[in-house]
């Protein structure tokens, strides 16, 4: 048997990276204390800005699901899977560690001391550890600490072409609902023990909804549910989310006790309803098109 795929490029889709990346931009813009014009109609926009890699997680769900449902039942599953993904990842990560913590200090100690702030440990960055790194020692302002969710993507890529591989397509429909759900409840034990809200945000068992979410859409896509093909039910399901996420965003992280429960997972959900909204079968559907042309 040869390999095969039925996955395909969805155009829309880069523009929801394009959303994504510019959401998480304008966060970080806005915290540049000399913009005294912001008011707070934008200042509320961009508060939830921090939450396009939540965006990233969902999609990295939909896209990593597809592509191994795909090809399950493929020749070389795992080796194709796995040099593809290093072929992508590694040349840009690796160049970037050793760029930032091996070159730039002989080239600008100054500039060096600005990308490497705070920071003891390095070598579990080559591991895709980062997340780790943060809930042990905190956010640093460094360049290295955004790479929490590089790992966290790493780490999913790590158990979920297994899981896929031996689950029926029922059963894995199953476990993203399970994930959903049970997700909440590994941040709420968090939370009674007291730990650092921090951990809540970088910890891979506290941020699998999103990735499920993402599973579960292209499963749904799949299947051909009239949740996906009814673009009625996914907007409207998109709307409900974006008003629950706007409920739930107290702070620029999300830290709060509700946000932090229940709110990531609002979240993925309604990232996931986006996602699904734009998955519309007519290519020259209205938000197919905005989203393919302007992104």
């Amino acid at each position: 048997m040869t390999e095969t795929t039925t996955q395909k490029h969805f155009s829309t889709l880069d523009g929801l990276r394009g959303l994504a990346v510019l959401y998480v931009f304008i966060f970080h813009f806005s915290e540049f204390e000399s913009f005294s014009w912001k008011s707070e109609v934008y200042l509320r926009f961009v508060k939830l800005g921090w939450s396009g890699v939540d965006l990233f997680f969902v999609l990295s769900g939909f896209l990593l699901s597809g592509i191994l449902i795909d090809s399950k039942n493929s020749f070389h599953y795992y080796r194709n899977f796995y040099i593809r993904r290093s072929l992508r990842i590694l040349p840009l990560h690796y160049s970037f560690l050793i760029l930032t913590l091996f070159i730039l200090p002989l080239l600008s100690a100054g500039l060096a001391d600005i990308a490497l702030r705070g920071q003891k440990y390095w070598a579990p960055y080559f591991f895709f550890l980062a997340n780790f790194v943060n809930m042990a020692t905190g956010w640093k302002g460094n360049w290295l600490d955004p790479m929490w969710s590089l790992a966290v993507e790493e780490q999913f890529y790590f158990f979920w072409p297994k899981i896929v591989k031996s689950l029926s397509q029922s059963k894995l429909k199953f476990l993203c609902f399970a994930i959903i759900l049970i997700c909440p409840l590994i941040r709420l034990g968090l939370i009674v023990l007291e730990v650092n809200p921090l951990i809540n945000y970088v910890f891979i068992l506290s941020r699998l909804d999103a990735l499920a979410v993402g599973g579960l859409v292209a499963i749904l896509y799949r299947e051909k549910s009239k949740i996906l093909l009814d673009r009625n039910l996914a907007v409207l399901g998109a709307l409900f989310g974006a008003g629950i996420a706007v409920v739930y965003y107290t702070s620029p992280f999300a830290r709060t006790f509700a946000s932090m429960f229940v709110g990531y997972s609002f979240l993925a959900v309604f990232y996931g309803a986006l996602l699904a909204s734009l998955l519309h079968p007519d290519e020259k559907h209205l938000r197919t098109r905005v989203f393919s042309y302007f992104f």
